[in-house]
C-alpha cells in the first residue's frame, strides 16, 4: 500500500497534464499556431498574443511530464517482468492503443470535421498523439536491450545522486544544448518519419532523468521550496520570456531564423524552451508530491480515465469547438466556452470507452 501510495501524485499529475493536452488542442484550433485538424475563429491582438504564450508555455512541459513519469516507472517494470515480459507489457499497453488511434481515432476525426474520406491516408502517414505511444515504445524497448546486454546503473553515494540546484541547472543546460542542436537538422515544424525531432532532446532527457531519479530515489529527496522556485521560474519564462520573444520576433526580417540553424535566433528559442520544460516539470513534480500525493473516488476515476481520454480527446475537441460556433458571443470567451466542454466531454467519453469489454483492456 505505501509503494503505491508513492505513486499517487504521478497518476494525478498525469491527470492535470492529459487535461492540458486537450486545452493544448483547443488553443491550437483558435489561434492558428501549428495545426490540429481544423482552423476557427479571427482571434487577434492581444488575445492571439496571449494564446501563443500559453501555447509556448504548454508546449514545454506537457509530454516533458509524461516521459518523465514513463521512465521513473520503467526500471521497476523490467525488474518485475523481465526482458520477454516487459517488450510483450509494452506492446500491449502502447502499440495497441496505437494501432486504435490509428484505425478508429482517424477515422472518427475524418467524419466528425468533414474531411473527404481521401484524407484518411495522409492522417494515417502520421501519427497524431499517438506518436507518443510509438515513441515511449521505442524508448522502453532501447532500455530493455541495454539491460539485456548487461549495463545497469552503477553503485553511487547519495551525495553524488542528491538532487542539488547545481545538477538541476547543468540538466537544463544539457537539454538546451541539445535543443539547439537538432534544430539545426530539424527546424521547428519539420516532420520527419511523422516525428517532430525538433523536440526530441528534452523528451529524451525527461525519459532518462526518471530512469536516474527511480535508480536513486531521488524524487524522494527534491525539496519542495526548490521544486517552487523552479516552477516560478518556469512561469515566468513561459510568460514574461515568450512576451520578448514575441516582441523580437516582431522585429525580426526572418522569422525562419528561430525554427533551426545555426543562428543566435534559434539558440535563444532552443534556451527559453528548454529553461521553461525544466522549470515547470521540477516545480510540478514537488507540487503535486507535496500536495497532492492522495485520491478521493472521483479523483481516482478520473484518473484512471486520463491516458483514454489522451488517445480518444482529438474528435471530441473538434466537435465541441464545432459546437461552439453557435454561441452569440466570440473571442477568448468562446475559447474558454470550448475548453470546459472539451475537457469534460473528453473524459466522459474515456470513461465510456474503457466499460465496453475490448477497449477496457487496450485503454
Amino acid at each position: 500500500m505505501q509503494e503505491r501510495q508513492r505513486f499517487l501524485y504521478f497518476d494525478n499529475l498525469r491527470l492535470f497534464t492529459s487535461s492540458i493536452v486537450v486545452l493544448h488542442h483547443v488553443n491550437m484550433i483558435y489561434s492558428g499556431i501549428d495545426s490540429f485538424y481544423i482552423k476557427l475563429g479571427d482571434i487577434t491582438g492581444a488575445g492571439n498574443i496571449f494564446l501563443s504564450m500559453v501555447h509556448f508555455l504548454q508546449q514545454s512541459f506537457i509530454l516533458a511530464v509524461f516521459f518523465f513519469i514513463s521512465g521513473y516507472l520503467t526500471p521497476e517494470s523490467y525488474d518485475r517482468h523481465g526482458f520477454s515480459g516487459f517488450v510483450a507489457n509494452k506492446a500491449k499497453r502502447l502499440l495497441l492503443p496505437f494501432a486504435f488511434h490509428q484505425i478508429f481515432i482517424n477515422l472518427v476525426i475524418i467524419l466528425v470535421a468533414g474531411k473527404p474520406i481521401s484524407d484518411l491516408l495522409q492522417y494515417l502517414k502520421g501519427y497524431g498523439v499517438a506518436w507518443y505511444c510509438l515513441t515511449v515504445f521505442i524508448f522502453s524497448a532501447v532500455y530493455a536491450l541495454l539491460r539485456r546486454a548487461g549495463l545497469r546503473a552503477p553503485e553511487l553515494s547519495d551525495k553524488l545522486t542528491n538532487p542539488t540546484w547545481p545538477k538541476v541547472i547543468l540538466f537544463g543546460m544539457l537539454m538546451a544544448g541539445a535543443n539547439f542542436v537538432l534544430r539545426i537538422f530539424f527546424p521547428l515544424g519539420v516532420y520527419t518519419l511523422g516525428f517532430r525531432f525538433a523536440y526530441f532532446g528534452p523528451y529524451v532527457g525527461f525519459f532518462a532523468l526518471g530512469i536516474i531519479a527511480q535508480r536513486y530515489s531521488m524524487a524522494e529527496r527534491f525539496s519542495f521550496r526548490q521544486g517552487i522556485v523552479w516552477l516560478v521560474v518556469g512561469l515566468w519564462l513561459g510568460t514574461a520570456g515568450w512576451l520578448g520573444v514575441m516582441g523580437y520576433i516582431n522585429n525580426s526580417l526572418s522569422i525562419d531564423r528561430f525554427y533551426g540553424g545555426f543562428t543566435m535566433e534559434s539558440f535563444l528559442l532552443s534556451g527559453l524552451d528548454a529553461w521553461t520544460g525544466v522549470g515547470m516539470v521540477m516545480g510540478l513534480l514537488a507540487l503535486f508530491s507535496e500536495k497532492a500525493n492522495k485520491q478521493g473516488s472521483a479523483a481516482k476515476a478520473l484518473c484512471d480515465a486520463s491516458f483514454a481520454a489522451y488517445i480518444a480527446h482529438p474528435p471530441i475537441v473538434v466537435a465541441c469547438c464545432l459546437a461552439c460556433e453557435i454561441l452569440p458571443f466570440g473571442g477568448l470567451a468562446r475559447v474558454a466556452a470550448a475548453c470546459l466542454l472539451s475537457v469534460a466531454a473528453s473524459f466522459a467519453a474515456a470513461m465510456a470507452l474503457k466499460k465496453a469489454p475490448v477497449l477496457k483492456s487496450i485503454l
